[in-house]
């Protein structure tokens, strides 16, 4: 449950990093971070329901893209 209790309090926090206070290499980092609870999450949903853990994989492409995005941002502005 830590693993999956990481990934709404890192992923809310993102938004003010990258947005807010401009942080774009913390923004990346903390995006970094929810994939790999995201990859930990599934690991473990796997043990006890296959259905739950195949719910998961389209979430972290959208961490991904985002990371993507906000890396692309960082490398452009500096």
């Amino acid at each position: 449950m830590t693993a999956w209790s990481v990934q709404p309090t890192r992923n809310l926090a993102w938004t003010p990093l990258l947005f807010g206070a401009v942080q774009y290499g913390v923004a990346f980092l903390d995006a970094a971070l929810v994939t790999l609870a995201i990859a930990a999450t599934v690991l473990f949903f796997r043990r006890v329901d296959r259905r739950a853990a195949a719910l998961l994989p389209p979430y972290r492409c959208r961490v991904v893209f985002a990371a993507a995005l906000n890396w692309s941002v960082r490398v452009r502005n500096g």
